[in-house]
């Protein structure tokens, strides 16, 4: 930095850690987890599209044109939902 050079790290993410910052940021913001950047990684599997019907169901999320985006309530749950669609392997 004294030298005048800029510093940056890169961090370049597995397929599973996408996945992972994608729910976790995604929930967070007005936008939501949008489908696209879903099936960009592969699509939901069995189990995390049954999640995710429960969470429809519950009222938790609500599903747009594009994306998935929590509801009023489902905002109280945000990290725990962002981790129940976490990839773990």
């Amino acid at each position: 930095l004294k030298k005048g050079l800029g510093y940056y790290e890169e961090e370049f993410l597995s397929p599973k850690d996408l996945w992972n910052e994608l729910f976790l940021t995604g929930f967070r913001t007005k936008w939501g987890v949008l489908k696209d950047k879903i099936n960009d990684l592969g699509g939901f599997t069995a189990d995390e599209r049954s999640l995710l019907e429960d969470s429809l169901k519950n009222q938790k999320v609500k599903e747009l044109k594009d994306a998935y985006v929590l509801t009023d309530r489902g905002f109280l749950f945000a990290d725990a939902l962002a981790q129940s669609f976490f990839r773990v392997q």
